[in-house]
Order: C-alpha cells, then sequence, then structure tokens
C-alpha cells in the first residue's frame, strides 16, 4: 500500500477474508503527521543501528582477542599437557579463575550488544503499533505516548519516541477507552484525560493503515489478528492483548499465581508475555538464566520457542519432565515416558488392572504423604563398631549423630554428619593404637605383619566400614519403594509384584517418579536454589507427584501455573480440581493467587459454541464472536475415512489455510490412519514426544497436541467419541481448531 492511500484501508491476509477499518476520522494533515514521526522514528533507528554493529563487531573483536591472549598467557605460564595441569597450586586456580570472570565479563558485553541490535533490527520492521493521547491531572497539554515491543529514547535527553509495551504507563492502552485513564507508576497513581487511542499496522517500516479507536482492544484489530492462517509457531500478541489478559501479565505480587482460562482464552500467550513483563519490570534483579519454562513434550516447546526472543529478551531455558529425571537420577534406569502411561490409560481393557489400580495410590495424597513421612522419621539400626575385639565406636552413638538437628535434616546430610564422625573416630582409634594393632594381626595371622600392611588392612576395613553405614543410613531409592509398598496398607500383594516386575526391568513413568521423588526427599537430588520463577504449562496435564517434585527441586522458586481442568483426560494422571492444584502451590498456610481467564478468543463462535456444548459449559457472553462456517459432521462408508479426509485436506488447502490438525485419541490409531492416507495426501505423523510442531496436514494423538492450534482440525472415529465416558478427548481435539472442524463418523 502507498503511504499516502489512507483511505484505501482494506486489508487482505491473502484469502477471500477482508477487513475494513474505519479511518475517514482522521484528517490528511494527521496522516501527513504520523508518516512524518514514523519517518524520524525510522532515521533514530538506522543510526542506533549502525551504532551498534559498530559496537558489536568491536565487542566481538574484544571478546576474541581476549580469549586469545588469556590462552596464550595460560600455556606461557603452566603449559598445555596434563602433567602440569594436574601440579596446578590453588594459587594458579585462582588465577584460572580470574582469567574465567573476564572472559564471563566479555562474553556478557558482547551478547547484550547482540541482544540489542537484535531488538533495533526488529523495531525497525515495525516501530509501534499503538498511541495515546494522556493528559496528567495538572500536567497541561496532552502528551503523544507511541507504544511498541521496545523502548526508543534520546539517551542525553531521555525524551521518549517509543514506550515498552510494558512500561506503566503502557498498561492504559489496554485497560482504557477514551476518558478518564489512570496508571501506577513507580511514584505512585497516576491520573488523568486519555484524549486519544490509536491502533497501527506496520510492516517493512511502512504504515498499512491506523484508526482511531473507542474501545479498549478495538474488535476489528482483534478479529483481523485473530482470523490469519497459523504458523509453525507461536508470536506475540502484544497489540491485541485484552484487559483481564493485561491484569495477568502484569501481576507483579511476590507470590505463587494460577491462571485458569478456558481453551483458547490464551494462557499460554499471558504466561510467556508475563515472563517478559518480569524480566522488564525487574531488569537487573533477575535474568532470563533465572527462569524456566516447563510443558509436555518438545513439540509444544518448539511452537513456543520464538515468543520470549521476539519479545526482545533472551531465551528461557524450556524443559520437558524427561529433563527433569535425567539431570535428578543418580543413576541410569531405562524407564517408559508419560506417553507410553497415557496409551496404556487409554485401553478401556486396562482399567481395572493391577498397573492401573497402582498408579491411582501412587499418585495419590495418602501415599505420597506417607512416603514422606517414612523419609523424614527413618531411624537406622546402627550397630558398635569393632576392629576384631578393639570396640571402636557404639551404635548408639551413631544414633545420636543421625538424630543431631540441622537445618535441613535430610538422609543425606545426617549421614553425612555420622559418616563424618564414624571416619573422625577410626582415624583417631589407628592414631592412638598403630602398635596394638600390628601386635593383634601378628597375633591372629600367626606371621609377621609390616607396620604398612597393617596399615593398609585397617584402611580396607574403614572403608567397608563405612560403606555399610552409608548403605544403613542413606539407603537405596528403590530399597526404600518396595518397602513402602509392601508396608503401606492399602497396597495389595498384586501391585506390590507388578511394581517389583517393573523395578527389575523398564521401570514404568509412575514408578521412576516415586524413585525419583524418594530420590528428593532423602536430599539425594540437588535442589537449584538460583532459579527464580517457573511456569508450568498445561499444569492440570502433570500428576500430583510431578508438582510435589519440581516444588521440592526449586525451593526458592515462584510459579506461574497455567491450567484448564477441562482439558484433564484422565482421572487417574490428570488433575481434575482447582483446590488440589492450590493446596499444591500454597506457601505456609497462604493459598496462591488466582486469576481467571473466562473469554475464549481462538476458535470461531461456532466452533466454540460446539465443543462447549460436549461438556455442557455453553455461555454465549464467554465466547469472542469471530463467526465462521459450522463445524461439519460427515458420515463415511466403511473404510472410506481416508479417502474422506485426503478430499477435507484438499479442500483446506484451497482455502489458503496452512495447518490441518488430524487428531486420534492414541498412536496406535494415528500410526494406522498415516498408513492408509500417506499415499492419497500429503501428511506427516507426529508420535515422538521431541519431533517439532511443523504446519501442513499432521495425524498425531490428542495426547500431543496439548496447546496446539490448527487452522482446522479433522476428528476421525467421531462416533466412538462421542459419548460421555470420551467428552473430554472430544472436547480436547474440538477445540485445536481456529477456523474449521471437520468430524468423521
Amino acid at each position: 500500500m502507498d503511504s499516502d492511500s489512507f483511505n484505501n484501508t482494506n486489508i487482505s491476509d491473502g484469502r477471500d477474508s477482508n477487513y475494513d477499518f474505519n479511518a475517514e476520522n482522521i484528517t490528511e494533515d494527521d496522516k501527513r503527521g504520523e508518516r512524518k514521526y514514523l519517518a524520524l522514528v525510522g532515521v533514530i533507528l538506522d543510526g542506533l543501528i549502525e551504532k551498534y554493529e559498530a559496537a558489536s563487531s568491536k565487542n566481538r573483536e574484544d571478546l576474541y582477542e581476549t580469549r586469545k591472549q588469556i590462552l596464550e598467557e595460560l600455556r606461557l605460564e603452566y603449559g598445555d599437557d596434563e602433567e602440569t595441569v594436574n601440579m596446578m597450586t590453588f594459587d594458579d586456580l585462582g588465577n584460572l579463575a580470574s582469567f574465567d570472570r573476564f572472559i564471563t565479563e566479555s562474553d556478557k558485553k558482547y551478547f547484550n550488544s547482540v541482544l540489542l541490535l537484535n531488538n533495533l533490527k526488529r523495531m525497525k520492521n515495525a516501530p509501534f503499533f499503538g498511541r495515546m493521547d494522556f493528559a496528567e491531572d495538572g500536567a497541561g497539554a496532552p502528551e503523544k505516548i507511541y507504544i511498541g515491543v521496545n523502548s526508543l529514547y534520546d539517551e542525553k535527553t531521555f525524551e521518549f519516541y517509543v514506550y515498552d509495551w510494558r512500561a506503566p504507563i503502557s498498561s492504559m492502552f489496554y485497560d482504557f477507552g477514551p476518558g478518564r485513564a489512570e496508571f501506577d507508576a513507580p511514584d505512585g497513581k497516576v491520573s488523568g484525560e486519555l484524549i486519544k487511542k490509536r491502533q497501527y499496522k506496520i510492516s517493512g517500516g511502512r504504515m498499512r493503515y491506523m484508526f482511531d479507536s473507542d474501545l479498549v482492544i478495538d474488535d476489528d484489530i482483534l478479529m483481523y489478528e485473530l482470523s490469519k492462517p497459523s504458523a509453525a509457531a507461536m508470536k506475540p500478541v502484544i497489540n491485541s492483548i485484552q484487559k483481564a489478559q493485561n491484569y495477568a501479565i502484569r501481576y507483579d505480587r511476590f507470590e505463587n499465581l494460577l491462571i485458569y482460562g478456558v481453551a483458547g482464552s490464551g494462557k499460554t500467550t499471558v504466561g510467556l508475555h508475563r515472563l517478559a513483563f518480569l524480566l522488564y519490570k525487574y531488569r537487573g534483579a533477575i535474568s532470563s538464566w533465572d527462569i524456566r519454562i516447563f510443558s509436555n513434550n518438545n513439540i509444544f516447546i518448539s511452537y513456543i520457542s520464538d515468543i520470549i526472543p521476539e519479545l526482545g529478551e533472551e531465551s528461557i531455558p524450556m524443559l520437558d519432565f524427561g529433563d527433569v529425571i535425567e539431570t535428578n537420577m543418580p543413576r541410569k534406569f531405562a524407564y517408559k515416558d508419560m506417553y507410553e502411561q497415557i496409551e496404556f490409560l487409554s485401553d478401556k481393557a486396562a482399567s481395572d488392572s493391577p498397573r492401573a489400580r497402582g498408579i491411582v495410590l501412587k499418585y495419590s495424597k495418602p501415599f505420597l504423604n506417607y512416603a514422606a513421612e517414612y523419609v523424614k522419621t527413618y531411624k537406622p539400626k546402627f550397630y558398635d563398631i569393632y576392629f576384631y575385639d578393639f570396640l571402636i565406636c557404639e551404635g548408639r552413638e551413631l544414633e545420636e549423630q543421625y538424630k543431631a538437628r540441622t537445618k535441613r535434616s535430610d538422609m543425606r546430610l545426617k549421614t553425612e554428619r555420622v559418616i563424618e564422625f564414624l571416619g573422625q573416630r577410626l582415624g583417631e582409634f589407628i592414631e592412638e593404637n598403630k602398635k596394638d594393632v600390628t601386635k593383634r594381626l601378628n597375633e591372629r595371622f600367626e606371621e609377621y605383619v609390616s607396620p604398612k600392611s597393617s596399615a593398609r588392612i585397617f584402611e580396607n576395613f574403614k572403608a567397608n566400614i563405612l560403606a555399610e553405614i552409608t548403605a544403613l543410613a542413606n539407603p537405596d531409592a528403590v530399597e526404600i519403594y518396595k518397602k513402602l509398598l509392601g508396608e503401606y496398607s492399602d497396597s495389595p500383594p498384586e501391585i506390590f509384584y507388578e511394581t517389583a516386575g517393573s523395578l527389575e526391568s523398564e521401570l514404568n513413568f509412575e514408578d521412576i517418579l516415586v524413585v525419583l521423588y524418594l530420590q528428593v526427599l532423602k536430599g539425594d537430588a540437588p535442589k537449584n536454589n538460583g532459579v527464580k520463577h517457573i511456569l508450568i504449562d498445561e499444569a492440570q496435564d502433570w500428576n500430583p507427584l510431578q508438582h510435589r517434585i519440581i516444588r521440592a527441586l526449586f525451593p526458592n522458586s515462584k510459579f506461574t501455573v497455567l491450567a484448564d481442568v477441562n482439558q484433564a483426560l484422565y482421572r487417574a494422571i490428570n488433575i481434575l480440581d482447582k483446590d488440589e492444584l492450590a493446596e499444591i502451590y500454597a506457601e505456609a498456610a497462604k493459598k496462591p493467587a488466582v486469576i481467571e481467564l473466562e473469554k475464549s478468543y481462538r476458535q470461531t463462535f461456532e466452533i466454540s459454541r460446539f465443543a462447549s456444548y460436549i461438556l455442557g459449559i455453553f455461555s454465549e457472553d464467554k465466547y469472542f464472536k469471530r463467526h465462521g462456517e459450522e463445524p461439519r459432521i460427515i458420515e463415511t462408508e466403511p473404510g472410506g475415512a481416508a479417502d474422506g479426509i485426503a478430499s477435507l485436506i484438499g479442500e483446506i488447502n484451497a482455502k489458503g489455510y496452512r495447518s490441518v490438525g488430524i487428531l486420534t485419541e492414541r498412536k496406535q490409531e494415528a500410526e494406522e490412519l498415516y498408513r492408509r492416507l500417506r499415499k492419497k495426501a500429503g501428511v506427516a505423523l507426529i508420535t515422538d514426544a521431541d519431533a517439532k510442531f511443523q504446519t501442513g496436514a499432521v495425524i498425531m494423538p490428542i495426547a500431543y497436541a496439548k496447546g496446539l492450534e490448527f487452522d482446522a482440525v479433522i476428528v476421525p472415529g467421531y462416533g466412538e467419541l462421542a459419548g460421555e465416558e470420551n467428552k473430554r478427548i472430544l472436547y480436547l481435539m474440538c477445540t485445536r481448531a481456529l477456523h474449521l472442524l471437520y468430524l468423521i463418523k
């Protein structure tokens, strides 16, 4: 669009659906003023980009030279052979530490300049998306406040050309229309009159459209954004954040926060934007490396991975629970993952098997409390330590050491205290009784034993005794697990024997979790005290034991927890009760804060209505009225589903949509459908949690599709899913669709 043609505000996204934005109230002089301001901002950005490209290049050269010089100094001073390195003194290591700090500072300087440069280049494409004219009470003339993804200001005069969307003043853009408005500034609340509110679409540094809005976020812009075809990665939505979402994003009280929301309410988007807000507000006190994001699988991680960088922050480490297991288990176990457990439970024939009943028991609050109390109150039966007929230490003394108070009296710390005490006692004994020990050994073996041999015999004895006492004081988690199941009153023999079989071969997912939990309780899994904030997405999909483990491993962290109990598929392993989640994330007697996102935006109104009727939760005012086609129920002949799906894929592609999710309940069903469909249509199969999300037509089990969205969703086997027992599964499948929904009977 030519920059002079603002009257032509007909915007098309490449399909047959256009949106008209009313710009008639914007005068030609006003339009010229906006073009002039955009050009000014572009010139400033060009100058800063040139400046920081030079700075980044210099910082990179400095970093290279620093590393090169330090390497040369190390080689000159210490050499580079292994023997020299092994002979380094404490002072030498101190020198290396100072070198390391120097390199770290150089690294930080370079990467900060790269981050700033990337942000400036991103701003160059779209410097701002909104403007407010705000007259602060008692301040005279109104100020024009432009809002973008990052701030742009004069470093000498501190004049702001663009305000970061996370700045306190920018909150009014999301919370108010023209009229009285206010925001919370660092020095207190600021009130005034919001005179004008304008929204823009800028891309490639060019103005595509603008219009004035009387609403908080104009429905037209939201409608336009939601109507776009989906992409292979989630995108930021700072230009269309709604008031309730903005409140959740900016919630900054120092407490855990639970964000509940219906499907399509933007929970994940809110959670990620909230992290970007916290990084902005507490710059210097918290960094991206102080935060963790937990999700169910790498498919979803790949889908959301671009959000934080596109919001101008360094990437935040993203993990799934497999990463937690691999990092914190002291030895390697072969184990089945969460999706194998889901497949097992989705088989109705297995619902009353010993394993299924064992899963319910092992995730139950009484059993987990019993395990925690067992480890906490564990009292080993120590014995008197003799070397032949020399009494070195009484078991009573070891018991006293084990019971001594510490701030964190877990098994590991108690054991370390006992071993330190016993090691000292053994050392004192041999030091005081060398001659008597040698004499007794000579008598025992009836031959000469040298003092050197005598010392070696005692050292072997000492090593064996310390190993035995260590095993007694801090028993193996697997052995504790067996003992717990054997003694727990509500654990029948068949569950014990089924579990014992798992522990002897490939552990079931529930069993690896219990073993890890015991490792955490014992103190053998290292706690990460440095992580300050954790975001957990799809929290209803984690079982209570997973939540307990994360809380214990990150004791100093605050949590943002995103959940929708309506999307919990399996009663045995998911959390269906909000109170249960609130109890897990309570701190002492204080419950976590709760924010409800009650309005759904993602799907068309017709899809939302269809899906919500499945669970009986429809309420018309809770769904954004973006209209589209009604969901279609399609009957096919036996064996004809593949042909029907292939035809639908072609129809969907012809409408200009990019992604089609063909969703099944079970992995086996997805694999079978893929075999029948792959020669009829271009489709991909995802049945691996480590895969990456992709556009196009994709067949996948619904458990792998949590959090994802598709332009169109096809549900084969709708007839089998329409019953009461499968309604949550069907609801979840339907709510993955943005624009089109097809149900195959």
